[in-house]
């Protein structure tokens, strides 16, 4: 987790350099790419240049006198300091999610091409016809749950920020156990490979169904950590993003109108605000 903090810190600060030096920022995405997904490291790169923003403000000194209390500088750094605490909160919530989605990948590779080899026995072993189809069509269902069509209404209690990937790894773990279900309801199944009997087959469910768990855990901090940091940054009205193109900005170029380089600079800080709702 240090190594994330350090990496965080060193990136946004290269960050407001750049700024303040007239060049375009350098986002945090190489670097940071082991920790988040690409689509993560903007959040940060907005929380940067809110840092840009605050030390303008700092460096206008008896210039930055707004009336408005919600940017005073006090004001300002409280919620600085929120903002890049949920931030944090949102790497460490993704160090725990990190490890535990890529356990589970690996205990889900090679799944299917099991199945299979247990189907084909299934089918040799003189079962009947009603008994083949009702387990072809459990297979197809385990087999094909990666290509669910996007639940527009996913249920209760589902994580907002978290993908139907996810109903698509329960899917495919419940129809894998009802094809064992059927395997160990035929006493014609009994394959010689030890890879392929019930008992085998439960093992390799079992330690699926371990690491799926495992990840819907953590999914939870992980989605309450992004809820938290999105509603920080993107909120109308309240949230970073509104605070520096809706207050900040007019305010500070007004109060360096005429120092042309600087109100360049200001003028060339671009945030890019997501949709929120609560």
């Amino acid at each position: 987790m240090n190594e994330i903090k350090k990496t965080l810190t060193e990136q946004v600060t290269e960050s407001i350099t750049n700024f303040r030096a007239g060049r375009k920022p350098n986002p945090p995405i190489i670097l940071m790419a082991k920790v988040i997904s690409t689509s993560e490291t903007g959040h940060a790169v907005t929380i940067g240049q809110f840092r840009s923003m605050i030390d303008y403000g700092i460096a206008a000194s008896i210039k930055w006198v707004p009336s408005n209390a919600a940017i005073l500088i006090p004001a300002l750094e409280l919620q600085y300091t929120a903002a890049n605490n949920a931030q944090v909160a949102v790497n460490t919530a993704h160090g725990v999610y990190g490890p535990n989605a890529q356990a589970r990948a690996i205990a889900f590779q090679g799944v299917d091409a099991l199945a299979l080899s247990a189907k084909g026995l299934f089918f040799s072993s003189g079962v009947t016809k009603s008994a083949k189809t009702e387990l072809e069509a459990v297979y197809r269902k385990m087999t094909g749950a990666r290509k669910v069509a996007k639940v527009k209404n996913p249920p209760v209690g589902t994580p907002k920020n978290i993908s139907v990937s996810q109903l698509s790894f329960d899917n495919r773990l419940d129809n894998f156990d009802k094809f064992i279900a059927i395997l160990e309801g035929n006493s014609l199944y009994a394959p010689a490979e030890p890879e392929y009997t019930t008992i085998a087959l439960r093992i390799v469910y079992n330690n699926m169904k371990t690491k799926n768990d495992a990840v819907k855990a953590a999914i939870i901090p992980l989605d309450a950590a992004m809820n938290l940091r999105n509603k920080l940054l993107y909120k109308d009205d309240v949230g970073v993003c509104d605070t520096i193109t809706k207050l900040m900005k007019p305010y500070c170029l007004g109060i360096y109108q005429h120092d042309k380089p600087t109100y360049k600079k200001i003028n060339h800080i671009l945030i890019k605000k997501l949709a929120y709702q609560e």
